[in-house]
């Protein structure tokens, strides 16, 4: 699970690690509901090319505001919310092991 590494990655929050991954996979998993009934609707059992462009425009155009909505507001800064005044705890022999699994 790659993709869910940055929920573990949450600096001092380690408790809401299963909340950032709950929020994430059910947002994720959404357009697996909501495309098939957006196809069916559009194209009303006439699958025609012109509603398949307008299909394929209307996904692009979601892909393209998504970019942009990242583009714009996000960032690769570390949060104040996420700064501790706590030092870092040592690291056990375990820890610092690098043992396959």
């Amino acid at each position: 699970m790659e993709w869910a590494s940055f929920a573990y990655e949450t600096g001092p929050f380690h408790s809401i690690s299963g909340t950032l991954i709950g929020i994430t996979n059910t947002l994720a998993t959404i357009p697996g509901f909501v495309v098939p009934l957006f196809v069916g609707y559009m194209t009303h059992n006439n699958q025609t090319i012109a509603q398949w462009r307008i299909i394929f425009l209307t996904m692009a155009a979601l892909y393209v505001l998504g970019f942009a909505v990242y583009t714009l507001f996000g960032s690769g800064e570390e949060q104040s919310w996420n700064e501790t005044s706590e030092a870092p705890a040592e690291e056990t022999e375990a820890e610092t092991q690098n043992t396959p699994m």
